[in-house]
């Protein structure tokens, strides 16, 4: 669920499945919820194992805020599909459905709004290296992720307490939002925008990032010397916008089945099943590719999650670029392991 859906008839407009597709796309919801899950606890088994490598580095703090994000999201997804299996109509009590409807709005922004602050950690590395060096340090990469969390906590109790709130609806197979006792005030708004427009940010800022790598756009001092270091390891730096594009793009396609999707498919007579499962794809994707991303791109976290498997002692693992960018290689090694040099 994001922020912009803010009309009663939007979210009130998929509340009219069969029984039958009911079952089978809660049962198919539910699996798919599960698999997820099982992604997510696999990552945070890689950050734990891994910690001592990751403890200072800004990437992997804010990636840890993410992964805190999915896996409350998902677990309260689990708990929502299972009771929408048993019924359609509402079978827990409203201080339950509240709390699962505060839980999934939470995580959602939460998700979000880290998504944006990994975006300003890599501009600011390239951009503003001061300025990155200052907000993006260890320790003070804490102080930046305590903000975002109190923004995520005052957004979303502006959203729940205005007459627009997000709700638990099983016979729509979800949650929505839906101007009930009056009309959107300036949270449910500010909630809107964060969802519509904070993507497109992120993507921006990324090819300024690219551009900044290719043709030096923030040619100052810092930025050059940062450039003439990192120049042998482009495609390194290309794996590091890709993955950023990809964990972005999914906020993209979630928007499109929210907000578009409805009124492009409103003369289509099994619309409502298209949109759910549409929403139902583009939520597994927006929960799971975080850890995706990370394990596939990210060689460091590669690594870590191959030593479940393969134990590989003599490994020497090295950072590329300043280790709040946080893309790096392993090397052989004929002795102990080495920690990187972090922030």
């Amino acid at each position: 669920m994001n922020n912009t859906t803010l009309s009663s008839t939007n979210s009130t407009k998929a509340e009219v499945f069969s029984p039958t597709f009911r079952l089978a796309a809660s049962i198919s919801y539910l699996m798919l919820l599960i698999l997820s899950l099982m992604i997510n606890l696999f990552q945070l088994a890689v950050y734990v194992k891994g910690r001592k490598l990751f403890k200072s580095m800004a990437f992997f703090i804010i990636a840890w805020q993410m992964l805190i994000n999915d896996l409350i999201m998902l677990i309260v997804m689990i708990i929502f599909m299972t009771t929408v299996i048993i019924s359609d109509q509402p079978i827990l009590s409203d201080t339950v459905y509240t709390v699962l409807s505060f839980a999934e709005s939470f995580t959602y922004n939460g998700l979000l709004l880290f998504a944006f602050l990994l975006t300003l950690n890599r501009l600011a590395v390239f951009a503003t290296p001061k300025i990155g060096k200052f907000f993006f340090d260890f320790p003070r990469i804490y102080g930046s992720v305590i903000l975002f969390w109190i923004l995520t906590a005052g957004l979303v109790t502006g959203i729940m307490l205005s007459p627009c709130p997000i709700v638990a609806r099983p016979a729509g197979l979800g949650f929505g939002s839906g101007c009930i006792n009056g009309e959107a005030n300036i949270f449910n708004y500010i909630g809107q925008y964060v969802a519509t427009y904070l993507p497109i940010v992120m993507i921006v800022a990324y090819i300024l990032i690219y551009l900044e790598i290719k043709v030096g756009i923030f040619c100052n001092m810092n930025c050059c010397k940062l450039r003439k270091v990192n120049s042998m390891h482009s495609k390194a730096e290309i794996k590091l916008l890709f993955q950023a594009a990809l964990i972005c793009s999914t906020f993209f396609i979630q928007n499109f089945c929210w907000t578009y999707l409805p009124f492009m498919t409103s003369g289509f007579s099994f619309g409502d099943e298209l949109i759910f499962f549409a929403i139902m794809l583009s939520s597994i994707l927006l929960y799971s590719v975080d850890a995706i991303v990370v394990l596939i791109f990210n060689s460091m976290a590669r690594r870590v999650a191959i030593s479940f498997f393969k134990s590989e002692t003599n490994l020497a693992f090295t950072t590329q670029y300043r280790p709040s960018i946080v893309t790096s290689s392993t090397s052989q090694a004929k002795k102990i392991s080495v920690s990187p040099m972090v922030q």
